[in-house]
């Protein structure tokens, strides 16, 4: 319908228009929209990795809410760029994409433990991964029942940010 597709086109020249559109390091457990938890020490995605690490929910409704994986650069990240990742399927956990593919450390399936990932996406850049649609992954919720629901979810969820 056309309020959808002006919504996707809203979210679209959101991320493209505005490389700092999406400010991990503002992300914190004091904003009302981000129910966001730091980890910090050891207990990361990455334990070896330079950049912010941040996880956490954002609400879309009463019932529905995503989760996302939040990684500065490891590299001047308030100057760098910002990627969001889906992992698309519908149905495949993007976090799972982050230890397997573009994140700052990657399962190494000989020794079973996490190593740097020298091709990491964060070497250069901030990324959001977010489990979506719902209920992928960590998100919780129903069945997201469409394309239009899912682009009004990613509205929401991008300007919560």
């Amino acid at each position: 319908t056309v309020p959808a597709i002006r919504e996707a086109i809203k979210l679209w020249i959101l991320l493209l228009f505005s490389p700092t559109a999406l400010n991990i390091s503002d992300l914190s457990d004091s904003r009302d929209s981000i129910q966001a938890r730091m980890l910090t020490g050891k207990r990361t995605l990455c334990p070896d990795g330079s950049g912010s690490q941040k996880f956490g929910y954002i609400q879309v409704s009463p019932i529905t809410k995503y989760f996302y994986a939040a990684i500065e650069a490891d590299k001047d990240p308030a100057s760098a760029p910002t990627f969001v990742y889906f992992e698309g399927g519908p149905g495949g956990s993007s976090v799972a994409a982050a230890l397997q593919l573009n994140g700052p450390c990657i399962r190494d399936f000989v020794t079973r433990r996490l190593r740097l990932n020298l091709y990491s996406w964060t070497a250069q850049a901030n990324g959001v991964w977010i489990d979506a649609p719902a209920p992928t992954g960590f998100s919780v919720g129903p069945v997201t029942r469409g394309l239009e629901d899912f682009i009004l979810d990613m509205v929401d969820v991008i300007t919560k940010f």
